[in-house]
């Protein structure tokens, strides 16, 4: 047994760091929204990139670049666009599998409400790698033709400064995408067990995360589930106009390692978490968007593990819950 102490949740609302994405679709464009900017994305990449290849007359564009500056972008638009198309694709069977579970099962809201695996949920190390890379790729092509302006012409010192600037930042998304990779190889894939499908308000929560294969040596840290509302918020106006996904912690409590312990690879970490009298229903596909997520953060020897996991937790149904086996507190 690891000595895992445990801090009771707190209520008071917190407005949690940017999210990568949001956990929610519920305020996604359309698939056909996706499908014509997916189109619009490709037309004007294969035009670049005729450009670039000098099937199109660069001239006609009315732009002033090098051939592989208009190849660069070309490539960049391209994919951005076949990255709209595939979100559309997959929102549409998302959407489709949706109303079929609602059909097959009106009054059960836990089978409807989000694809849930009632078994439990595995890490998304190596798809946030994949994402962070996309992005990192992306930025570097978009960034390449001004580059290539900057050492093949003279330009304005500001222009020097800002692409500079750029280049910065390009430099730390391929860092960064570098890191997660890092994980990914590190740890493969770990597990979250749920105790029953779905976990209910009224009950104590009960899981169980399987510690990676690369997770080993003396760790710290610790395994936080909290309640969390979603929304979209702008800020500004017209041309300055942003938008940005906001995750505010309604509720948390949280298991903590606070000296160094040994952890191996396939231990079991089981917690139970009290929830409060009051504790909200997951809600995904509500106005603003409510769900419970278990953030496992631990410091270990090199590259720490750091992932989160939604936990199906959901107000009192019709009918029981599957339950799998019962377990304490602990480490094993």
């Amino acid at each position: 047994m690891l000595p895992l102490v445990y801090k009771p949740g707190s209520t008071a609302p917190v407005r949690l760091p940017t999210p990568a994405q949001a956990r929610s679709r519920r305020d996604d464009p359309s698939p056909t929204s996706h499908i014509v900017l997916g189109a619009f994305l490709c037309g004007a990449g294969i035009v670049s990139a005729l450009a670039g290849f000098r099937v199109i007359n660069p001239a006609t564009l009315g732009v002033k670049a090098p051939a592989e500056a208009f190849t660069a972008a070309g490539a960049a638009l391209a994919l951005l666009g076949l990255f709209a198309w595939e979100k559309a694709w997959r929102d549409t069977q998302s959407e489709r599998r949706h109303q079929q579970l609602r059909r097959q099962h009106p009054n059960e809201p836990a089978l409807t409400d989000y694809e849930w695996d009632p078994a439990g949920a595995r890490s998304q190390l190596h798809q946030q790698a994949l994402r962070a890379t996309m992005v990192a790729v992306l930025f570097c092509l978009f960034i390449a033709p001004f580059n290539y302006l900057l050492f093949k012409e003279e330009v304005p010192l500001l222009m020097s400064i800002v692409v500079g600037a750029f280049d910065a930042l390009c430099v730390f998304t391929l860092g960064n995408a570098g890191v997660r990779w890092g994980r990914a190889f590190k740890f493969g894939q770990a597990e979250l067990r749920f105790d029953r499908f779905p976990c209910s308000t009224r009950e104590p929560v009960r899981l169980t995360w399987i510690a990676p294969s690369g997770c080993s040596g003396a760790a710290t840290g610790g395994f936080t589930l909290r309640a969390i509302v979603e929304w979209m918020e702008t800020h500004g106006s017209r041309k300055s106009r942003q938008t940005r996904v906001v995750h505010e912690q309604r509720w948390c409590a949280s298991w903590v390692l606070e000296s160094p312990t040994l952890i191996t690879p396939g231990m079991n970490c089981e917690l139970v978490f009290d929830l409060p009298p009051d504790a909200p229903s997951t809600a995904m596909r509500a106005a603003r968007p409510l769900f419970w997520e278990l953030e496992v953060s631990l410091n270990l020897p090199g590259l720490d593990f750091k992932d989160t996991y939604l936990v199906p937790i959901y107000g009192p149904r019709r009918h029981a819950a599957m339950d799998t086996t019962t377990r304490g507190v602990g480490m094993r």
